[in-house]
């Protein structure tokens, strides 16, 4: 049986099923047109890299070239978070993916951005996290450590109301916290460092490219549609103790 999850989700020709056959569960993520069979390949590459370098989940995830790519991933058991999962009562989870991230990203020439790693595209269980959805994946500058984790940040608070800044007083001790857990003092020359959010949103608007075809960068990612004013006053609330 087939289930329709989404499709056409980012102005692309690009499906997502839940499969159920002969008592198993798994996604099928299928290009509906040869030009985006790229998308296909990028998440199977990005899969790749995280099974390699980051996870120590044995699971396998297929690839399927035919005219239109496929490609099949096992239902991986845990919770999945809503789209609109805010800062505010998911904190616990948050502070999880955080430590992950913190201990188990790498720092060197094998440094790689996910590229939308909202809370909605991780699956965690009392053993482990399962990061899922890899399209946006690229190996990056590993200067850029930390991108991923602000980035989820900040569509989190953007669920949390950060448009009036009704956010400060509840969320700001929180997102101080995620910041000492990435950096410390010796990592003064991570491009992060001293402006996590504007160098965030810069880091998409330069390398719009490394998220798929860069037309609709600005659409996707909120953080881009906010001024820069904005973000430096965040930065200044979050790092102004370092």
């Amino acid at each position: 049986m087939y289930e329709l999850i989404h499709s056409g989700t980012h102005n692309d020709f690009v499906s997502l099923f839940k499969v159920k056959l002969n008592n198993h569960i798994y996604f099928l993520k299928k290009s509906l047109c040869e030009d985006d069979n790229y998308k296909i390949l990028k998440e199977k590459n990005g899969f790749d890299w995280y099974l390699k370098w980051v996870s120590n989940i044995q699971i396998k995830i297929e690839l399927k070239k035919s005219k239109y790519y496929e490609l099949i991933t096992p239902l991986y058991p845990g919770v999945n978070y809503k789209q609109n999962s805010r800062i505010i009562g998911n904190e616990n989870v948050i502070e999880r993916l955080v430590h992950y991230y913190a201990k188990k990203w790498p720092k060197d020439e094998n440094f790689a951005i996910h590229g939308d790693l909202a809370l909605c595209n991780i699956i965690s269980n009392n053993q482990d996290i399962f990061i899922i959805d890899w399209e946006h994946f690229h190996l990056a500058d590993k200067q850029y450590f930390g991108f991923d984790i602000f980035n989820m940040l900040f569509i989190s608070l953007w669920y949390d109301g950060i448009k009036k800044f009704f956010f400060m007083k509840k969320c700001l001790p929180f997102l101080k916290k995620c910041y000492s857990m990435l950096f410390d003092y010796k990592e003064k020359e991570n491009k992060l460092f001293k402006s996590p959010f504007l160098m965030t949103k810069k880091y998409i608007l330069e390398n719009s490219t490394n998220f798929g075809d860069g037309k609709n960068v600005l659409n996707k990612f909120i953080i881009t549609t906010y001024d820069d004013d904005i973000l430096k006053k965040l930065d200044r609330l979050i790092v102004n103790d370092y």
